[in-house]
């Protein structure tokens, strides 16, 4: 973060300009798993991160009465069907199960600074939802892909804490969260017997989101995560090379671009475009 805050209340001898970094390394996993039934039906199941936040700016800095601490974790277990009606076309269909976890910290100000009190807001939920694709084999080298996962509820109740020199606290907060569909066109490409060339267009929909709000259950006291977020698109592309009949390795790289406009980022949900790299392993 870069840029200037503005307390409320206003916090005397605070220096409301300055710098915070709060980002790190963060890994996405997915794990995919399919199973022949017969010449026209499989059986598959995934286990993967779709969404993660990590913010750690610390307690002393510019943001501390904004966010300190930030953590949103997301488990998504999703069993699917597919369907071979000709040798060239497949369907298919499944459900999502996620369990999803948020923290977020911030200090409170309690007259001067030397008072300052840590508040801590944490709460678990599980959310559902269904996702459903067709692969179109064009040629004997030329095959493509299209997939929609749906919109997901996720209905935070948790506990809302203040501990610091003036004593402790707790009440209730409510989030009520729409995680965005997704559509997904992919390709690839056989280049030579080995070598394939991947590539991938997706459309996030964090309109159908909007904001992330953070709202006390006894009062009208809420916490703006992000007030407004707008569709995001990813362009990845890849290449995979087959080390013998039954591995094969993909690496690759993806650019996607911002759900959120300069004017409305703020240092609780500092997204901006990203570049991912990309590494997988298949067996067969």
């Amino acid at each position: 973060f870069k840029g200037s805050m503005t307390p409320s209340p206003a916090v005397s001898n605070f220096n409301t300009s300055g710098t915070a970094q709060g980002g790190d390394f963060e890994p996405l996993y997915a794990i995919m798993y399919v199973a022949p039934i017969n010449n026209k039906w499989a059986f598959g199941v995934s286990i993967s991160q779709p969404y993660s936040l990590s913010l750690d700016y610390g307690s002393g800095g510019v943001t501390r009465y904004a966010s300190t601490t930030e953590n949103f974790y997301m488990m998504n277990f999703g069993p699917s069907l597919s369907y071979k009606p000709t040798k060239s076309l497949s369907f298919g269909l499944g459900f999502d199960v996620a369990y999803a976890a948020m923290r977020f910290d911030k200090m409170n100000f309690s007259g001067t600074t030397s008072n300052d009190s840590k508040r801590k807001l944490y709460s678990n939920d599980w959310g559902y939802g269904y996702h459903l694709g067709m692969l179109w084999k064009a040629s004997s080298k030329t095959v493509l892909g299209l997939s929609y996962r749906s919109r997901m509820a996720i209905n935070f109740r948790g506990n809302d804490r203040v501990t610091g020199p003036l004593g402790y606290t707790r009440t209730r907060f409510k989030s009520d969260l729409t995680l965005p569909p997704v559509a997904l066109l992919s390709l690839q490409q056989q280049l030579a017997d080995r070598w394939a060339l991947l590539g991938s267009v997706a459309f996030t929909q964090y309109s159908d989101m909007d904001k992330w709000v953070l709202q006390d259950r006894a009062s009208s006291e809420h916490i703006d995560v992000v007030k407004k977020l707008n569709d995001s698109w990813r362009y990845a592309l890849a290449t995979k090379f087959t080390l013998n009949p039954v591995l094969n390795v993909t690496a690759g790289v993806a650019y996607t671009t911002s759900g959120l406009a300069d004017s409305d980022r703020f240092a609780t949900f500092p997204m901006s475009s990203q570049t991912t790299l990309g590494f997988g392993v298949n067996y067969r």
